[in-house]
């Protein structure tokens, strides 16, 4: 086994664990859209921008908010490789 090897093969999870997870996972990027959706509604509704402009503009930025979450949630984790680390 050199240092690359992965562990060993985790047990599959059941399908209710995985949905929960799923559902949790969504659940928890939908209330920071919802977060974001509001803070931008309250600066909007401060700044004098109307009723329905502001819930506009609040409602775009919880959805981008979500989608982006989603999208970054499909990329990799950085890699690090420890030979780059080294100063000279």
């Amino acid at each position: 086994m050199g240092r690359h090897a992965s562990g060993p093969a985790q047990p599959a999870r059941p399908p209710r664990d995985r949905a929960a997870s799923a559902a949790s996972v969504w659940l928890q990027r939908v209330a920071l859209g919802a977060v974001a959706g509001a803070a931008i509604w309250l600066v909007l509704r401060w700044a004098g921008v109307g009723d329905r402009t502001a819930l506009v503009g609040a409602a775009g930025a919880a959805v981008v908010v979500v989608v982006s979450a989603a999208v970054a949630a499909t990329l990799p984790s950085p890699h690090r490789d420890d030979e780059d680390d080294e100063d000279d």
